[in-house]
């Protein structure tokens, strides 16, 4: 457990705190909401830190797969996309749950 508070510290420290200087009201709600214990710029640092990590490993496996490609920047596109979309996909579904339970 002591790894995740890191990792949320760590992408908290480096990029959230400079925004959270201007704090975006609609995803504090959702995170309240969602009885999420973190500030809108963790949020938002910790899905933009993940997506980049997430994608080097594809770059770079595509990188062997298919060398300089379009399917290599294609493949490492999705990935960003998909993993930094999921963040708020998942914290709009836990207010849903618990919209519903």
């Amino acid at each position: 457990m002591d790894v995740i508070v890191e990792y949320k510290n760590f992408c908290y420290s480096n990029f959230g705190r400079y925004l959270d200087e201007k704090p975006i009201d609609e995803i504090a709600t959702m995170l309240y909401q969602a009885d999420v214990e973190m500030t809108a710029g963790m949020f938002i640092s910790t899905a933009i830190v993940t997506s980049i990590l997430a994608t080097i490993p594809v770059l770079i496996f595509s990188l062997f797969i298919f060398g300089i490609s379009l399917y290599t920047y294609l493949l490492a596109l999705v990935t960003l996309l998909v993993v930094g979309g999921m963040f708020p996909f998942v914290l709009y579904n836990n207010v849903s749950n618990k919209k519903i339970g």
